[in-house]
């Protein structure tokens, strides 16, 4: 088997490392630079469906108004999917004040409304980690996300697994 310092007495030691090398460092590279969620799979991953709360505080007509139900919203920062709209509410944006006698008002702004989006979609869990569009989600963080129409940056405001 070996005759000369030689593997099968065709290629050189030295020459086999380096080939070794070379081949190993070329698919760590490669890894660096293919980004697709299906070539790393984890096996400890699942996917659940989860109904999300987003609020948008203090927002004008234009925003409330390019918002129904069935429209399809993508996060900005990786442009994938994270669900479908199922229900809005849009409640009065209240504000407090302070009157002439130091008196603490709750007044309501008459241009101004909260909303509440719930958008359902289908997201992984890894650890304590929920990713959905390839962004995790946790309460109380801000995400920008768009539709067709508008793009917004809203505070999660609650996470809720779909239970089949």
């Amino acid at each position: 088997m070996i005759k000369n310092n030689k593997i099968f007495g065709i290629i050189h030691y030295f020459d086999f490392i380096v080939i070794i090398i070379v081949l190993v460092l070329g698919f760590i590279g490669s890894s660096f630079f293919i980004k697709n969620d299906d070539f790393h799979m984890n096996i400890g991953n699942s996917n659940r469906n989860y109904s999300i709360e987003f609020m948008l505080s203090g927002v004008r007509e234009p925003t409330y108004s390019n918002i129904s139900i069935g429209d399809i919203f993508y996060v900005s920062e990786t442009n994938k999917i994270i669900g479908e709209v199922k229900s809005i509410d849009i409640i009065d944006h209240k504000l407090l004040s302070v009157n002439n006698k130091s008196e603490i008002m709750e007044t309501i702004h008459p241009a101004k409304k909260d909303l509440y989006i719930v958008i359902e979609g289908s997201g992984s869990v890894t650890g304590a980690n929920i990713t959905m569009g390839n962004k995790i989600i946790k309460i109380g963080n801000l995400m920008e996300i768009y539709n067709e129409l508008i793009e917004t940056t809203p505070v999660i405001y609650g996470i809720e697994e779909i239970k089949n």
